[in-house]
Formats: C-alpha cells, sequence, structure tokens
C-alpha cells in the first residue's frame, strides 16, 4: 500500500470546513486523514499497486492523482453533509431542507464524475488503459411490439 498523494490540505483548499460536519475534535488529522488515506487506496486499486507506487510527484500523472483522490474524498464528505444536514433538518423541522440535501448528493455525483475523469488522465498520462468504471451497473432490457394485429400482452415481456 502505497501512501496517498493528496493531502488533507488539499481537501481544505476545496473549501471544507469542520463546521460543516459538526465540528469533530480530530479534523484535519483524524477526519481527513482517514479519508485522503482511503481516497489513496481507491485510485491505487484502479491504476494497480505498481503503476500508483512509481507516480513521481513532478510529473502530469501525480497532479492527475491528486485532483482524482480529491474529488473522491470531495464526493465521499458531500455525502456525508447531506446526511449531517438530514439529522439537522429533522430537529429543525426545515420544510426547504430537502433542496438543500438535493443539492449536496449533485455535488457528490459531479466530484464522483471528475474523480473518474481525472483516474482515467492519470492512466493516459501513465500509458496504461483506463479502468472501466461505469455510472451504472444495471442491466436494461425492453420491447417493441407492433403489427396489424391486436396487442397480445399488457404484461412485461409478453409474461
Amino acid at each position: 500500500m502505497s501512501t496517498a498523494k493528496s493531502t488533507p490540505q488539499d481537501l481544505l483548499d476545496e473549501g471544507f470546513r469542520p463546521e460543516q460536519f459538526g465540528s469533530p475534535a480530530t479534523w484535519a488529522s483524524t477526519y481527513l486523514g482517514d479519508l485522503v488515506a482511503e481516497a489513496g487506496r481507491w485510485v491505487e486499486a484502479q491504476l494497480g499497486a505498481a503503476v500508483y507506487g512509481a507516480v513521481s510527484s513532478d510529473t502530469y500523472a501525480f497532479d492527475c492523482c491528486v485532483k482524482a483522490e480529491v474529488q473522491y474524498a470531495s464526493m465521499v464528505l458531500w455525502r456525508r453533509r447531506a446526511k449531517f444536514m438530514d439529522g439537522a433538518a429533522q430537529v429543525g423541522l426545515e420544510s426547504t431542507a430537502y433542496l438543500d440535501r438535493r443539492e449536496m448528493l449533485a455535488h457528490a455525483e459531479d466530484a464522483r464524475q471528475n474523480a473518474i475523469y481525472w483516474l482515467g488522465e492519470a492512466a493516459r498520462a501513465l500509458g496504461v488503459d483506463p479502468p472501466a468504471i461505469s455510472a451504472g451497473g444495471g442491466i436494461s432490457v425492453g420491447y417493441t411490439e407492433t403489427g396489424r394485429f391486436p396487442q397480445t400482452s399488457t404484461g412485461p415481456l409478453n409474461a
């Protein structure tokens, strides 16, 4: 396991503050430090340990790894922020809190997409195939029934 390329300061530079999460006592050291380590493990798992460990700090690939880690951590922090606000909204009975929550979750999805983009940039800069991370893993099935005859089934897939 290599050390994460990003630092807690990178997340502070993104604008996250302890007050947004109930002011945890160990905000910068433990709270953000653990999250940065998790983000580093995610990028390392996607690129491969040998490739990730070989990235030197004065390269474009390093910058891309840092951005991927920061965006991954931002996704987690936006989700945590939404959960924190859910608890506060229930206590305060705020009627518009769902709008704030929806925006926070949209920011989290944007950060996830950015993390995937920067991960792909890092992979390309390192000369390896970008990992196949898709927005969804589900399957979609459908059918179309046409012709001059009446519809034989109103249920899905002619069941």
